[in-house]
């Protein structure tokens, strides 16, 4: 499993680097960017970040 980004779709608001820092960060461009794939313990601000971002940018798939 992979998660990525949608640069055409991501707004660069920021809220996913909010919810998981470790995880996602907006860069010089002003979108956000994986740092590092997930773990199995961050799976649950992963799903957040998911389920909360506004245009539907983040996606986890195989």
């Amino acid at each position: 499993m992979e998660l990525s980004i949608s640069i055409l779709a991501c707004i660069g608001c920021g809220l996913c680097e909010d919810i998981n820092s470790q995880i996602f960060k907006v860069n010089e461009n002003g979108l956000a960017v994986v740092k590092r794939q997930p773990e199995p313990s961050d799976m649950m601000s992963v799903n957040k970040a998911i389920n909360q971002c506004p245009v539907m940018a983040i996606s986890y798939h195989a």
